[in-house]
């Protein structure tokens, strides 16, 4: 069975996948033909709370970001004191999936959902709760295994013709959204910037959701992943952020 998990959040190095839980519990050039260059009402107000991008601690003392690896291990770094309160896997189907959910709080996703775009082969995740009266902030920390990105096709000046070029593109940040009690939050997930291209990656996303000073003892928490689309040489277009992996979570403490 898989086991249960929520935002502001962080992506490193290392291979991890999004997607809904699917169970829970509390608790460059070459001669060569081709290159590969490498909403809804609620009573409670609704806040936008961004994480704090720079790793920096966040206004009520909990602990920076940190989304990190020891030893080549996927490791979490919840801050001291905090209590794992929420753990899940999913799959591929699932991170597809997730990526499909509209947000509830309107504005919660500037940039278009393109969930076909890439994949994953699954992975998984934790929510940490903190110490009563410590502080509001969560820690959420995900793993997402076999992640491969879309292919983008340039054509270059070569030898008095064009020359087929492959490029793909990073995983760059994302957007969580989420709800305890009558509360909601949206914002901003940190991320170091993974290159994700059609070999399979690993990486970690890490986030420090807040919502508006208000955390109860139960909660949900949903996370959609940004990839940025590489440039083709000489492009004078930007391509824009896209979501392409989701991830759903949900935390429960003992005293729920």
């Amino acid at each position: 069975m898989r086991t249960s998990l929520s935002l502001s959040v962080l992506l490193v190095s290392s291979l991890t996948a999004c997607g809904t839980t699917r169970s829970g519990s509390d608790g460059g050039t070459t001669d060569a033909a081709t290159v590969d260059d490498r909403a809804s009402s609620m009573d409670a107000p609704l806040t936008d709370a961004p994480a704090p991008l720079d790793g920096s601690t966040p206004p009520d003392g909990s602990a920076p970001l940190d989304a990190s690896t020891d030893s080549g291990v996927p490791t979490s770094h919840p801050p001291a004191g905090s209590t794992l309160c929420g753990s899940g896997t999913f799959d591929g189907a699932d991170a597809r999936t997730a990526c499909q959910l509209a947000p509830t709080i309107p504005g919660t996703l500037p940039y278009a959902q393109s969930c076909d775009s890439a994949s994953c082969t699954g992975g998984r995740w934790e929510i940490w709760c903190p110490a009563p009266g410590s502080s509001t902030y969560l820690y959420f920390w995900a793993h997402v295994d076999g992640a491969t990105g879309p292919a983008i096709l340039c054509s270059v000046p070569w030898d008095g013709g064009f020359l087929p070029l492959t490029r793909y593109g990073e995983i760059g940040g994302g957007r969580y959204e989420g709800f305890t009690g009558p509360a909601g939050g949206s914002g901003d997930i940190a991320a170091a910037g993974m290159f994700l291209s059609g070999t399979p990656t690993s990486f970690d996303v890490s986030a420090q959701p807040s919502f508006g000073g208000t955390l109860d003892a139960t909660g949900r928490l949903h996370i959609w992943i940004a990839f940025t689309p590489d440039e083709c040489p000489d492009s004078t277009s930007h391509p824009a952020p896209e979501y392409v992996l989701g991830i759903d979570a949900s935390w429960s403490t003992p005293d729920a």
